[in-house]
Parts: C-alpha cells; structure tokens; sequence
C-alpha cells in the first residue's frame, strides 16, 4: 500500500495529485495522524519546485521527508565535487616562462609582528645562561627592583650583552677582592718597613710632627713623606748602582733682583701686592720655586761626568689625586729642564741642603729618560703603591695617633 502511494506521488500533478496523494500514501484510516506527514511532503516538493530529482528523493525515501532531504542533499554535494573535479582536470598548467623573460617580482610580504616579551620572561632567558656564580651576582645587582627596573639596568634587548654585563660586574667583583688582599699585604709591609728605616724619627718627619700645622694638613704632608721614603728605599733594592733623589725642587732664576721688585712686577688682577710663597735668594739672585721632583734616579759616570737622569717618577697618596695632574707635573718639569739645558733659563735643582745638584746633572738626558706616575691601587697610574687611598689614609692616621708631637 505505502509503495504503491509512494509511485502515485512521482506522477500525480496539481489539485487533483493533493487530494490522491493524500489518499493513496497515508490512507482513510491513518488520515487523523498523517496530516502533518502530508503537509510537510507537499512543503518539501513546493520547496524544490516539484522537479523530478525531489520526487524521486521523497518516493524513495518512502515518504519520509527527514530521509528525503538528507537523500536530496548528498546527490546535490556529489554532483558539487564532480564539478570541482572536473573544473581541476580542465585548468590548464601555467605557462613556463621563456628564457628571456624576467621572473615575476616576488610580493614584499611584512614580516608577522613579534608578541611582546614580558620583563619576567627576558630575565628569565637572562638567567637560563648564567652559572651559579653569576646567578648569585644577578640576584645582588637586582635586588629591589622591579622586573621593568632590571631589564632596563642590562640594557633591556639583547640577552646575551646582558649576561656580558654581569659576566663583567662578577669579573669586577673578584678583582675588587683581590685589590683589598694585596692592599691588606701592603699595608703590613709599609709598617714593617716604616719601623726598619725608623720614618718617625727621621728629621723631616719629626719637623712634620712638630709643625702647628692643622691635623689634616699634617696628615696629607706625613703621608707624602712616609710614602717619598719608601719608595726611595726601594728604589736604591731595584737599583744599586743608581743614586735616588726624593723631593728634588727646582727653582727657575727671576729678571728682578728683589723679592719687593717681584711683588711690584706680578700684582694681583686687584692690583694688590701679592704674597712672595716659594721665592728665594741664592747668591746669583732671585729664583721662585716651580714645583717638586718626587724621585729621581740618577746614573753617575764613574768618569766624574755629570749624571744623567734614568727615571722620574710623580708620586700621589690622596683619595682625589688622578694620574691627569701627575702627568701634567711631570711634563711641566721636562718643559723646564729642556730650556734650562737649552740656556734659556737657568735653573736651580736643590736638595736639602745641595742647592747645586743642576750643575751636577746634565739637564739634556731627561729627554731621554723613563717618565711615570705612581699612585693608590684603586685608582689608575702608570704604577701602583701597592695599596689603597684608603688603606694608606686608615695607616698614616694611626701613624699621627701613636707618635709624640715633639
């Protein structure tokens, strides 16, 4: 019965087909229940334009519309990829190009935008290539700061120059450890030799001493001079066939032949008379004092010709001494020497009590000789004291401490 219905709803058309397929496919007795099946298998046809591939589709799915329509939609999604198929198998390949023709121009595609690296997570590529010693000296420089604070304190780009830059703080720290071990070295050898040179009973240290000068005048003066000696014993180990001069001053002859004739020459840019600090009558005339050699070593001939310079050397102790000023020193007195060799000047170098030593040593050989600074380990010089300003600032203070002013 229900095939039969089925066949009369594939050939019965208009308004008689309604009634007939309503009466053929469900029946008289089924019609109470049946009705929506009927409106709804009228609905799909009407849907499709009553065309014969939905007729078929509803006839073979025996008046279910559901089935129907999934029947209507797989042959309709073959018939779409036996198209596709076909279109591919009709494309023809591209054309090669000919030899002469240039390539196409590749298309400038922009390079996709990096995400955007958290601070936490660059420190953390950071860390990954440290050792365990580097990692302890990261956690030390980044201490109170904010992840934002140390990526920027590394340089905040590339991961590499940051462990670069705690590679160098680690290296700085360990030279840091060493520089006080020597210093803590130097500062016991400096008192074993202060005591074996017997520095606090030595002339010029006890006038020091005596001197009403101010305590930090005192110390700054203590210090040049305990240091002066010490290098100039060591100078004379290093050196045994060489003399060594400390503190040689050199004094540069004046065109007035009175200290008040000075004063009335180089008045102040207020027009007052100035005050006459390192100006000195010796018995050719008036000489004023252009500064301090602090060692000087000298070679001399045991043919009785004059001695020549080897070494000088510009000694600082002070916390703000800088090898700049030493140098400038030890060039303005190799300017001095040079005119005084050249005759256009005559200059005084003296000594304690030897105010001749320049008629004893031929000015010329400076050129020649061997010119440094020499100053705390913690600052840079051409050579070291072997001890730090301020190693050399604690020593010196307990020098003053425990010696008698008198």
């Amino acid at each position: 019965m229900e095939h039969a219905s089925a066949m009369m709803a594939t050939t019965i058309v208009g308004d008689a087909a309604k009634l007939l397929l309503w009466a053929a496919t469900w029946g008289v007795a089924k019609a109470s229940k049946r009705i929506k099946s009927y409106r709804d298998g009228k609905k799909f046809l009407e849907e499709h334009g009553h065309a014969s591939e939905a007729r078929e589709a509803l006839a073979g799915a025996k008046g279910d519309i559901d089935k129907a329509r999934a029947t209507l939609a797989k042959k309709r999604a073959q018939e779409q990829r036996a198209r596709d198929q076909a279109d591919l198998t009709q494309k023809p390949p591209p054309a090669a190009p000919r030899p002469d023709e240039p390539p196409a121009p590749q298309k400038d595609t922009p390079p996709p935008t990096p995400k955007a690296e958290t601070p936490e997570a660059w420190m953390a590529r950071v860390e990954e290539g440290l050792t365990p010693e580097e990692k302890v000296k990261l956690t030390k420089m980044t201490k109170g700061k904010t992840p934002e604070e140390q990526r920027a304190m590394l340089g905040g780009k590339d991961v590499e120059t940051a462990r670069e830059k705690i590679r160098k703080a680690v290296g700085e720290e360990r030279e840091a450890v060493a520089l006080r071990t020597r210093s803590q070295a130097r500062t016991a050898e400096l008192k074993q030799k202060i005591a074996e040179l017997d520095l606090m009973n030595d002339p010029e240290v006890r006038a020091i001493l005596r001197s009403a000068k101010p305590s930090r005048v005192k110390l700054v003066d203590l210090r040049d001079k305990v240091m002066a000696r010490v290098l100039k014993a060591e100078a004379e180990a290093a050196h045994p066939n060489a003399e060594v001069l400390d503190g040689v001053k050199i004094y540069e002859k004046q065109a007035e032949a009175t200290i008040e004739e000075w004063r009335a020459n180089h008045r102040n840019p207020d027009g007052s008379l100035p005050s006459n600090p390192g100006l000195r009558k010796f018995g050719d005339g008036l000489y004023l004092e252009r500064g301090e050699m602090d060692l000087v070593i000298l070679e001399r001939p045991a043919t009785g010709a004059k001695a020549k310079i080897l070494k000088r050397e510009e000694v600082k102790t002070g916390t703000g001494d800088t090898h700049a000023k030493a140098d400038a020193q030890l060039k303005a007195q190799s300017e001095l020497l040079g005119v005084g060799a050249r005759g256009q000047t005559k200059v005084r170098l003296v000594r304690g009590s030897n105010d001749g030593l320049a008629d004893e040593i031929d000015l010329a050989s400076d050129a020649g000789a061997i010119k440094a600074t020499r100053g705390p380990a913690n600052r840079v010089f051409n050579e070291s004291l072997g001890i730090t300003a301020s190693d050399l600032e604690q020593l010196v203070e307990e020098l003053l401490k425990t010696s008698p002013s008198t």
